[in-house]
């Protein structure tokens, strides 16, 4: 039975409110608003919390098909210039959290359909945690670790976004979306570290972190379709998104051990733009083969500069005097430039459930780094093929069967290429290789579910494999000073295999 509601009779208004709360001060509540008319939707929730609820969603699809694509030949979070950034997570163990946000969608007929979504957050949290290991050394030396940690952190975020779709007509489909969000974090960490070898104390450690973070991002994206009239097997879109990210980081540390003290301010400015322009285009060559063409250019330009200074009062534990001492092993100032030029042409098969496509991506990258400390630069430029095949197989009475078997490259990130470097630890830095090769990597994946076999509900298995000739590892050695410097190398030989399998079996009748 096919029922449907007359456009007038599809209006209401209904919500909600909710509040409690028990021992220890722990509470919730919340209130709840939504308004339907016709294919017009809003929507606004809100709720405040401090039990680790973890928050909304507004129950309803918005239906647009936002274009973020990916560009061709590279693993997925392949960014080349990565920011070596602290851990800024907004959240703790205990989190007071206020959440709201308000959706609208409007379908002003089945071509043309309008949403936009607001969204803002803040959350004080807060993490205590104590741990102490105890292991022999031998039948009677016992070594004994006492560590601590105390969490303090504010967070706000806010976050807003508008997509648009509109279908001329069968044959042509236009969209277009705004993405963009702001957060500021901080937050104050106080570790300590007591070693002892059984009632001696050996070392006696504080590290006290204070942490600012400014951080926002833009997106716009943008996506047409065509299909041909007479036959709407022919096809070809043009895809386009432009991304923005500003990251201002401004961190205290003072550390302290046995007979060495650090007290640093580091401040951390990155810029981070990206420019993706991908074609696409499909022709059939029999009934159930298509040829296949997708082509993209890919740009980004980063900016890193890290300062790093240190202060006189190096003994005194607090962020309330002058830094005025650079230290050069902790600074940076990069300007970076990555550009990817793509071919992709594949062949494609669809019938029945059998899925096929086999092709390989021509690459030209190129990539420029310049030190602005040093005046060093690097310019280097790579051509690659990388061949992949898909295949697969749905049966709803049999079960499903994939095998995807592809080459893929990862490039160096900034951290790969850095001078002697290392926030987080004093006593371990890291340093560059500008003679460091983008890794290549041969992988297969393989997914097997069968159903229905006599004495089984199901039986599935999944096996991943990968080998690379050039993988990225990292090195320690120790220097004069007796600091351990971690440095990237290629290396050879490097294979990977994973095996998952189960099944599902029916043990008994039920009553």
């Amino acid at each position: 039975i096919n029922l449907k509601l007359k456009k007038g009779k599809r209006n209401g208004t209904f919500g909600d409110v909710m509040a409690g709360a028990g021992t220890k001060d722990r509470y919730e509540s919340g209130v709840r608003f939504n308004n339907f008319k016709n294919d017009r939707k809003m929507s606004f929730i809100a709720n405040a919390n401090n039990i680790n609820e973890t928050g909304f969603d507004f129950g309803f699809d918005n239906w647009h098909r936002a274009q973020n694509e990916e560009r061709n030949g590279v693993t997925n979070s392949n960014f080349f210039y990565s920011s070596n950034g602290n851990n800024n997570s907004n959240e703790g163990n205990i989190n007071n959290r206020f959440q709201s946000g308000f959706t609208y969608f409007n379908e002003f007929s089945k071509k043309r359909k309008l949403s936009f979504n607001l969204f803002a957050e803040r959350n004080k949290y807060n993490t205590i945690s104590a741990s102490n290991s105890s292991n022999p050394l031998n039948d009677s030396i016992r070594r004994f670790n006492l560590d601590s940690n105390i969490l303090n952190g504010l967070a706000y975020s806010a976050s807003a976004s508008v997509d648009f779709t509109q279908a001329r007509d069968s044959t042509l489909k236009l969209q277009a979306g705004i993405r963009t969000s702001l957060d500021l974090n901080d937050n104050h960490t106080e570790k300590d570290n007591i070693i002892k070898f059984n009632s001696t104390e050996i070392n006696k450690g504080v590290n006290s972190l204070k942490n600012e973070l400014k951080s926002n991002y833009f997106r716009i994206t943008g996506y047409m379709e065509r299909r041909w009239r007479k036959n709407i097997r022919y096809r070809y879109s043009l895809s386009s998104n432009f991304r923005n990210y500003n990251d201002n980081n401004r961190l205290y540390q003072y550390l302290r051990n046995t007979n060495d003290t650090f007290n640093n301010q580091n401040n951390q400015d990155i810029n981070r733009q990206e420019f993706l322009m991908k074609v696409f285009g499909q022709m059939p060559i029999s009934k159930y083969w298509f040829l296949n063409l997708t082509a993209d250019r890919w740009v980004q330009n980063n900016v890193n500069n890290q300062l790093t200074n240190g202060t006189n009062a190096f003994l005194q534990r607090n962020f309330d005097h002058e830094y005025n001492k650079k230290i050069d092993t902790l600074s940076i100032d990069f300007n970076n430039r990555i550009e990817q030029l793509t071919v992709d042409p594949y062949i494609s098969f669809y019938k029945n459930g059998l899925y096929l496509n086999t092709g390989a991506t021509l690459m030209k990258v190129n990539m420029n780094n310049k030190n602005n400390y040093t005046g060093e630069q690097l310019s280097k430029s790579y051509f690659k093929t990388l061949p992949y095949m898909r295949f697969s197989y749905y049966s709803q009475s049999k079960g499903y069967f994939s095998l995807r078997a592809d080459k893929s490259i990862l490039f160096p990130n900034s951290s790969d290429l850095l001078p002697v470097l290392n926030l987080s630890n004093n006593y371990q830095r890291q340093t560059g290789n500008t003679s460091l090769s983008p890794q290549e990597t041969y992988k297969a994946h393989l997914y097997l579910n069968i159903n229905k076999l006599k004495g089984f509900k199901n039986i599935y298995a999944i096996s991943d494999a990968s080998f690379s000739d050039n993988a990225k590892i990292y090195i320690n050695e120790t220097n004069k000073e007796g600091v351990i410097v971690q440095k990237p190398i290629n290396e050879t030989g490097k294979k990977d295999l994973v095996f998952t399998g189960g099944y599902n079996k029916k043990l008994g009748k039920r009553f």
